[in-house]
This record gives structure tokens, C-alpha cells and sequence, in this order.
């Protein structure tokens, strides 16, 4: 069970109709309606012409989203577009067998899951506190 499907219902499904948007270079048809790592056969393109950082986001599955999905990116390839990764469970080949091992997000932002780490000495490690 999903609980993030339930607790949002603009995340729950995949933007079926994204106005013909054929992807960064215009060649795959469907890009971005349904969950896939879209961006994986062109990151090394990404890197080497537009000079992106590359990392774990290249193998990344995600797909376009509602506008008002509280998970989502505005698209800088596509103006009006959202996207999520929230919504399609990754791949366990396509994340062990991705090149780019450095966990960024797209544009090379590092990656954050929101929870707070503070930092904890080895005196507060006692069973008590575990």
C-alpha cells in the first residue's frame, strides 16, 4: 500500500497527454507520460553538450505530473510541464547498473529525503538513547 498515492491526489497518476512533447531533442514519442528512466540513453549527451552535472537522476525513473502535485519539479526543458519521481519505483537493474553513481538531482542539486540528521555524539549512543 502506497501511502503517498493516498495522501495526494494530484501524484496519483502519470500526465497521459503532455501537448506532443517529444523530449529534449524531439525523438521520443510518449516521453514523460508514463513512469521510465527517460533520461538515461541521453546523460552522457547532457554532460558533455549542455554541461549538466550527471548523477543517479540519469537512471531515475519519473514521469509528468499534475501541476498541483506537491512533488513535483517545474520541467526546465518544457515550459508547464511537471515532473515527479515520487511516483514510479525505480528500477533495481537500472539503478545497479548506472554509470552515474552520485546522488544529484537533475541540474546537480544534491539529493535530500527532507528529514533532519542531527549530529550525535558517541556519549549519546547508549541503549537508552538508540
Amino acid at each position: 500500500k502506497n501511502l503517498l498515492l493516498e495522501e495526494d491526489k494530484n501524484c496519483r497518476t502519470c500526465l497521459a497527454d503532455t501537448g506532443g512533447f517529444l523530449g529534449p531533442y524531439e525523438n521520443v514519442e510518449g516521453y514523460g507520460t508514463t513512469c521510465s528512466a527517460w533520461d538515461i540513453t541521453n546523460c552522457e549527451v547532457y554532460r558533455d553538450l549542455q554541461n549538466i552535472s550527471v548523477g543517479t537522476w540519469c537512471c531515475k525513473r519519473w514521469c509528468y505530473v499534475a501541476k498541483e502535485c506537491r512533488l513535483a519539479f517545474a520541467s526546465t526543458i518544457k515550459k508547464g510541464l511537471y515532473y515527479s519521481y515520487k511516483l514510479c519505483p525505480d528500477s533495481d537493474y537500472e539503478m545497479a547498473t548506472c554509470p552515474w553513481k552520485t546522488e544529484l538531482r537533475f541540474m546537480g542539486d544534491p539529493v535530500f529525503d527532507g528529514r533532519i540528521y542531527p549530529t550525535i555524539s558517541p556519549w549519546m549512543l547508549t541503549p537508552g538513547n538508540l
